[in-house]
């Protein structure tokens, strides 16, 4: 019972080990003073919201050049695109 035991013991310190390992790759990659803290993560979500708008840019620009072709096809080549 006594090897049994020790044997268990080693798979859950193991486990253990292994479960810290992955959870400390959720933390922060380098540490910084307390201080930087709010000016990196302001910085993250200023790239969030660039981000965002450049993919909003993008859709209105998709949008513009489909009706810009839409336009044609109806207006110069007389070509009737109906919907349903």
């Amino acid at each position: 019972m006594d090897a049994s035991g020790a044997a268990l013991w080693r798979q859950l310190t193991a486990g253990w080990r292994e479960a810290r390992r992955l959870a400390e790759l959720w933390g922060p990659a380098i540490d910084v003073p307390s201080w930087l803290t709010p000016a990196i993560v302001l910085g993250g979500v200023l790239g969030l919201v660039i981000a965002s708008g450049m993919a909003l840019a993008a859709l209105g620009v998709l949008i513009t050049a489909l009706l810009a072709a839409y336009l044609l096809l109806e207006s110069v080549f007389g070509v009737s695109i109906e919907l349903g």
